[in-house]
């Protein structure tokens, strides 16, 4: 993967372009996914934290 970054920015010169290439199209659906999984291990860690001092 890096020969083709390398060689994509010799041929090309330009990173802007490169890094698009390689970034994902639907990264707006990954970064929603990926903040709604963490509040939810979260809120889970805490919910657990919550029930043993409760007890």
């Amino acid at each position: 993967m890096s020969d083709y970054v390398l060689k994509d920015l010799e041929n090309e010169g330009d990173f802007e372009d490169t890094m698009d290439k390689l970034t994902p199209n639907d990264s707006i659906f990954y970064s929603i996914g990926t903040s709604c999984i963490f509040s939810f291990v979260m809120l889970s860690i805490a919910g657990c934290f919550f029930c043993r001092k409760d007890l």
